[in-house]
């Protein structure tokens, strides 16, 4: 009987891992809109330098168009910025951990053991699930600010080359 409930806590404690993979994944994809966002500005700011020489001006369609775009990529990196914040998610507290050593818990069978070691991983699975949907939503916002700024820069540069 030792053996009950064996599967069932190998797969919450690997749905643990994962969901600790999911946060370490969520935040380095929120750095990496904010690094793409200053690449991809630098690189068109260059391409105008290139093309229009060190003192172009805007007309004021692409002027428009470009203050757009920096806006959006700004809002965009700032959600990128958000989205690796800090999120609070539970685990069990030392009072907790310090009572799994007493005389009365360990003497607990392995199968009761292995229960509340379970349970309480499903409370960090939960809490680590609800803060990780939050930094993807907050990387989604991200990415479509970053498309739009994109676009914006992309039409910035297109009208300013249509005229000449």
């Amino acid at each position: 009987m030792a053996e009950q409930g064996t599967t069932y806590a190998a797969f919450i404690e690997n749905q643990g891992r994962a969901e600790y993979e999911r946060r370490t994944v969520l935040d380095a994809r929120g750095l990496g809109i904010v690094t793409t966002n200053g690449a991809f500005t630098t690189l068109i700011f260059g391409i105008l330098v290139v093309l229009k020489g060190k003192d172009f001006t805007l007309g004021l369609p692409a002027e428009v168009a470009l203050i757009v775009a920096l806006t959006c990529l700004i809002l965009s990196a700032g959600a990128g910025v958000y989205a690796t914040q800090l999120v609070k998610y539970s685990v069990p507290d030392y009072d907790t951990l310090r009572a799994m050593l007493k005389a009365d818990h360990w003497k607990d069978s392995e199968v009761t053991a292995r229960y509340f070691c379970a349970s309480a991983t499903i409370r960090t699975i939960e809490s680590l699930g609800e803060g990780s949907d939050r930094k993807a939503g907050r990387i989604v916002a991200a990415v479509y600010l970053q498309l739009a700024g994109f676009a914006a820069l992309a039409a910035s540069v297109a009208i300013d080359l249509l005229s000449g």
